[in-house]
């Protein structure tokens, strides 16, 4: 979900990657026709495996933001030295509330200028939005 989203928010500002510490074979295909009812372009989305992202030829992670109860320990050494931010979902009665809440923490990280933001404050703003987004949302 929150590739679709932020790929389609960031446009060309970011370069956008999800995977998982645990790769599922196949995406959630009621979660992917949730988002493309949403308007976010969900038919390029596979599943993948963190192991894409480490080793010598891996992109440069700028900022890695991790959902549920991913510590920056249990991440694999990522390429670079990325500013890392927590987010928990809670469990939502309906995959569209998960979604907008994961939504306005999207937009709030979008608003960050990459080109001039310096590393402490992207991490305050990652870690601001971490909190207050789940508290308004």
């Amino acid at each position: 979900m929150a590739e679709a989203a932020f790929r389609t928010l960031a446009g060309e500002r970011f370069e956008v990657f999800s995977a998982g510490l645990h790769a599922a074979s196949e995406p959630d295909p009621e979660v992917l026709a949730m988002l493309e009812e949403q308007g976010f372009q969900a038919g390029v989305l596979w599943s993948k495996s963190l192991d894409l992202f480490t080793g010598p030829d891996a992109p440069v992670m700028d900022i890695v933001i991790t959902l549920g109860e991913v510590a920056a320990e249990d991440l694999p050494a990522l390429s670079g030295y990325p500013v890392h931010g927590r987010w928990q979902l809670p469990e939502a009665s309906a995959p569209v509330d998960t979604v907008r809440l994961l939504l306005a923490r999207l937009r709030a990280l979008w608003e960050i200028d990459p080109t001039s933001a310096s590393r402490a404050e992207i991490q305050e703003i990652v870690d601001f939005h971490c909190d207050t987004v789940l508290q308004t949302a």
